[in-house]
């Protein structure tokens, strides 16, 4: 075989695991692979996940143990969001464990945070779907706001209704009210000298006026 023809076959196969190589550092750069740890998975069920992406880091309390490896849509009476995690074998969670999407800082990127449950609680077991708190969300909070300050609206319109109206009865019945005032004074003058008369001559209780005979 010819000796060149040998050199070239060495430096086309060099290159070719050369690229192998190059390829494989930038797969796992790029995805985050770690082919010395072994994983296992958990399912976190949403109603919202706020854009969460696949591929997003999966921290607990802050420190990285994994990331989203899938997003699904499940559909029935209520349509969730099914995210599955791959989390490394060290991460221990426990059955109250609570997951929420969250991100570092206003602009950071978004990813979901584990609370890893309390400590005298069993071992979540691998594979376990866990409830997520759903993110807050800002168009939700601003369409309430708006049916907030509609209501609101509302019932400063009704007041200020009603407010009038009773106005304009104090105004058409002013009359009536200050006769009504007028008889409830005379009635109590009257009643507190009546009063004052029985005190100081009680015998006026039993004893009848003269001219009764004449009143009848």
């Amino acid at each position: 075989m010819d000796k060149k023809k040998i050199k070239d076959e060495i430096k086309v196969g060099t290159m070719v695991i050369a690229s192998i190589v190059v390829l494989l550092v930038l797969f796992y750069k790029m995805g985050n692979f770690d082919f010395t740890k072994e994983t296992y998975g958990i399912d976190v069920l949403f109603d919202f996940t706020g854009g969460i992406a696949e591929n997003a880091p999966v921290r607990v309390l802050g420190v990285e143990v994994g990331k989203v490896e899938k997003i699904d849509l499940k559909y029935g009476d209520e349509t969730k969001v099914l995210i599955s995690l791959s989390l490394d074998e060290s991460t221990e969670l426990k059955i109250d464990a609570k997951a929420y999407v969250s991100s570092l800082g206003l602009m950071g990127e978004k990813h979901i945070e584990l609370i890893p449950g309390s400590a005298k609680a069993p071992l979540l077991e691998r594979g376990s779907t866990i409830i997520g708190e759903d993110p807050f969300q800002m168009e939700t909070f601003a369409r309430k706001s708006e049916e907030i300050m509609e209501k609101l609206s509302k019932a400063l319109t009704d007041i200020r209704s009603l407010t009038t109206n009773v106005d304009g009865m104090v105004t058409e019945n002013r009359d009536g009210v200050n006769k009504i005032l007028s008889n409830v004074e005379a009635t109590t003058k009257n009643l507190k000298e009546l009063s004052a008369d029985l005190k100081s001559n009680p015998w006026k209780l039993i004893t009848k006026p003269k001219d009764w005979k004449k009143r009848m």
